[in-house]
């Protein structure tokens, strides 16, 4: 008998909890609907450009820290090749040397000894033209005092002052 009587007890809270679950006007669906209804156009529209602008952010995040990546190795690749370039320079300077140090009456002169001697004078001019920022002085003024022109001062002074 007591089972009988918790089976249609049972029954009867299912049966009752249904109905109450269909006539509730405040159930999840019905705010759901009632939300999507309010929601203007413009509300969508700011959603879109939000998400856009989170995606170009990140994008931009991305791009930023491979150009720091990049920007290393480019650097650690500069200091690398102005070595080589000095050790070059040094190389021919001893070259011509030892050329004019023999008792030819004609020293030979080749291409690659012309090149290290203008890369030499560049080194020259780079180091002067440091020297000259470190005291903080203009680049008009240094571009005065050198000869040289001042978008070659401005060029050297972002390339190899840092």
């Amino acid at each position: 008998m007591v089972p009988i009587i918790l089976i249609i007890a049972g029954i009867l809270l299912v049966v009752l909890n249904f109905n109450a679950v269909r006539k509730e006007k405040n159930s999840f669906q019905d705010k759901l609907n009632v939300k999507q209804n309010e929601m203007g156009n413009y509300e969508l529209e700011i959603g879109k450009i939000r998400k856009e602008f989170a995606e170009t952010i990140l994008e931009l995040q991305k791009e930023i820290e491979d150009l720091k990546k990049q920007g290393n190795q480019d650097f650690h690749e500069a200091i690398l090749s102005e070595e080589v370039e000095e050790k070059l320079v040094e190389e021919e300077i001893e070259d011509i040397k030892d050329d004019e140090d023999n008792t030819e009456e004609e020293p030979k002169k080749s291409e690659n000894s012309d090149k290290a001697a203008e890369e030499y004078a560049n080194n020259i001019k780079i180091d002067e033209i440091r020297g000259l920022l470190k005291d903080n002085i203009s680049v008009s003024d240094i571009s005065e005092k050198t000869g040289i022109g001042k978008g070659e001062v401005l060029l050297i002074k972002e390339l190899y002052a840092k």
